[in-house]
């Protein structure tokens, strides 16, 4: 066996954004927003964006409730529908975060220019969607 391979089975790699306690959602918006992106593209930016392409509410859903049978959740105390509040929410700091990101590249070699400005038009369609349905959950806990 070569090196790599005899330690591949007792090497692990941790990406910083996943090494620490995360929201139980926030992979999942990381994912919808990822679903935005076609990424095979050869030539600069090197991806497509299409808004439409995030998941409606009824995709959202759908991995909710999916999310929750592989984690044996029985929703006793949250509802799918404050859940698909709390991911679009948390859709918001994902792309914040990796907003931040390309920022802290700008003025590498890289040029990230491209993907600065769709992220930060994402996320304020998205804050504008998203608002009043973040308001009333934001509201509940109020209560």
């Amino acid at each position: 066996k070569q090196w790599y391979q005899r330690r591949v089975a007792i090497t692990a790699g941790i990406d910083y954004e996943y090494s620490g306690y995360n929201h139980c959602l926030y992979d999942l918006a990381n994912y919808c927003c990822e679903m935005q992106y076609d990424w095979s593209h050869d030539k600069p930016p090197y991806f497509l964006f299409k808004y439409q392409w995030f998941p409606d509410d009824t995709k959202m859903l759908d991995m909710i409730r999916h999310y929750r049978t592989l984690v044996r959740d029985p929703g006793v105390h949250t509802s799918d529908q404050v859940y698909l509040t709390q991911l679009k929410f948390l859709t918001l700091g994902s792309e914040l975060t990796w907003t931040l990101w390309a920022l802290s590249y700008e003025g590498f070699s890289l040029d990230m220019e491209p993907y600065l400005e769709v992220k930060r038009e994402s996320y304020f369609r998205k804050k504008k969607e998203f608002l009043g349905d973040i308001e009333k959950l934001v509201g509940s806990y109020d209560n």
